[in-house]
């Protein structure tokens, strides 16, 4: 795990969600979301399928705007930036989507390059010396990769360069989307090894939402819990380890496959 040498209460927050709501037609899905996510922290949300967890990224990102409430970056209101404001403000943020979210029609090569291309971040002649180290960062060297499309390769693979992709962009926030999800339990672990590699790597202020709490405890500084449209607890990881607050504890022993049953809030 990575540990800061300060306490959260101490680092600004690079990330602030402030009363928060987001309804898709007449169903609720975000109900006054309030966190913080401090600089250079790995803050890993839980919670079952369907909670809002995705969403909650996609907000974060200025992907969805909220019906109500604020979200800041830094110093700058996401929901609140025009078109353009809101593509430079989202440079400084990857997101690594769950599905990896790769282009079908481009090789690796291409998909990793695509950052560099849309943005102009480097000269034609770097591009893939760069796409190559970064690949080299997520383990993949085989130049016979390069040249594969996403149907040809694995589940751990696309999101290898899914990863890989991401660092094109020299991220300061990265935002996970269930990052093992579909993987088998030792490719879960070795991308939960990568996700750590990039942290350390990169000292990038990050979220990571799953629903897999060895990942969590794994990966994550501090946990949060996000049930029925509502942020219910936030801890660390040691403090989530052996709380008693029974929503969590339900999540921890792997018995949240039924109705959770609401307990303490913010806990």
């Amino acid at each position: 795990m990575i540990a800061g040498t300060e306490t959260t209460e101490r680092r600004r927050a690079r990330i602030r969600l402030a009363d928060v709501h987001l309804a898709f037609g007449p169903q609720p899905v975000l109900r006054g979301v309030s966190l913080d996510v401090h600089e250079g922290e790995t803050l890993v949300v839980v919670g079952r399928s369907g909670e809002g967890k995705s969403v909650l990224l996609k907000t974060i990102d200025g992907i969805l705007k909220p019906d109500r409430g604020e979200v800041w970056v830094d110093q700058e209101r996401m929901d609140s930036l025009r078109a353009r404001e809101l593509s430079l403000a989202r440079r400084k943020i990857a997101m690594v989507f769950q599905g990896a979210a790769l282009f079908d029609s481009m090789t690796v090569e291409e998909n990793v390059a695509f950052p560099y291309v849309e943005h102009g971040t480097c000269r034609t002649a770097e591009v893939r010396e760069r796409v190559v180290e970064n690949l080299r960062r997520v383990h993949l060297t085989d130049p016979a990769v390069f040249s594969k499309k996403p149907a040809e390769l694995s589940g751990g693979m696309k999101k290898r360069v899914g990863v890989a992709r991401a660092l094109s962009m020299e991220p300061e926030i990265i935002l996970w989307d269930e990052p093992t999800t579909g993987l088998d339990p030792v490719t879960a672990d070795a991308i939960n090894d990568l996700i750590l590699e990039t942290q350390a790597s990169t000292r990038a202020t990050s979220v990571v939402v799953t629903h897999d709490m060895a990942s969590a405890f794994k990966v994550g500084n501090r946990v949060a819990m996000l049930h029925q449209g509502r942020v219910v607890y936030t801890g660390s990881v040691e403090e989530t380890r052996a709380t008693e607050n029974p929503l969590v504890r339900q999540f921890v022993e792997g018995r949240a496959s039924g109705p959770l049953t609401d307990g303490a809030r913010d806990g």
